[in-house]
């Protein structure tokens, strides 16, 4: 049976952490609010593409109004795992529950079991790359090869 979640290494440095926070904070960030591929409703997510990859893959900032809640779901097919990266806030930051087990730290999640965010009342922000394969086989990835936004 595939892992719920692997924890990942604090692998940014300061300075791309704040260069992400940053680049959030800007006036003309093309936020997109996302729209569940299921069942079509408007979600309180929010993501904006951005000029950085991890493994050749796509790097977005998802962001999070604060006291809102993304019910329990699973991802298409597709988006099979998901590494989440925390960047703000530094302290408080509302986990990803995931079945059982609660992140709020980098890791990957299996988006293929159910998951949920209750957010509280900061503004939640971290980086994301969705994977098609397996959670176990990314897994693999981060530790054979050291993960470098660039």
């Amino acid at each position: 049976m595939p892992s719920t979640f692997h924890r990942l290494p604090d692998f940014l440095l300061p300075e791309q952490k704040k260069e992400l926070i940053d680049i959030s904070r800007g006036a003309a960030v093309p936020w997109i609010i996302h729209r569940s591929s299921k069942s079509g409703k408007i979600s309180p997510l929010h993501f904006v593409r951005i000029n950085y990859t991890l493994y050749g893959r796509q790097a977005l900032l998802m962001m999070m109004k604060p006291n809102t809640t993304q019910d329990w779901h699973t991802d298409k097919k597709g988006r099979n795992a998901v590494m989440i990266y925390p960047l703000m806030p530094e302290n408080n930051y509302a986990c990803c529950e995931i079945e059982n087990d609660r992140v709020d730290f980098p890791a990957l999640i299996n988006t293929q079991l159910k998951h949920r965010v209750i957010n509280n009342h900061n503004v939640r922000l971290n980086l994301q790359v969705s994977f098609e394969k397996d959670i176990d086989e990314i897994a693999l990835l981060f530790k054979s090869e050291e993960p470098v936004l660039k």
